[in-house]
């Protein structure tokens, strides 16, 4: 049987977060989501999440930014952590790459994305049992 994997969606506009929902749901995940980069670290510090897929350029506290916070609650085992942005994706993949995230969604999400991710945590699950 393969795990149920728990995502956490953050982004400012509320039709990414729904959609994200639907998307990952429909996967077979359990998501929660969140509009802004404080609310993100508040459910990061109570709840286990096998990945956050973060949008970019969010007001105050942006995904990098956040993902930076997040150092400071020590989770183990760490997220993998996906950048979720509209921009062209060889800039979104350097900003990636500069801030430790683990790959890049550029919208608009489709399905494939979402199978894709999940296909991909499912067999670092496998390779590690």
């Amino acid at each position: 049987m393969e795990p149920t994997l728990r995502f956490l969606v953050v982004d400012d506009e509320l039709i990414n977060r729904i959609l994200c929902e639907k998307l990952f749901s429909g996967a077979g995940c359990e998501v929660d989501s969140a509009e802004d980069g404080p609310t993100a670290i508040g459910l990061l510090s109570e709840n286990r999440y096998d990945a956050v897929v973060i949008d970019y350029l969010m007001p105050g506290m942006d995904g990098v930014q956040t993902r930076i916070q997040s150092t400071v609650l020590g989770l183990e085992p760490e997220p993998k952590w996906i950048l979720f942005t509209a921009m062209e994706s060889a800039d979104a993949g350097r900003i990636a790459k500069e801030n430790r995230f683990d790959g890049v969604i550029v919208k608009p999400i489709d399905r494939y994305a979402v199978e894709a991710w999940v296909k991909r945590l499912r067999s670092d699950y496998s390779s590690a049992a």
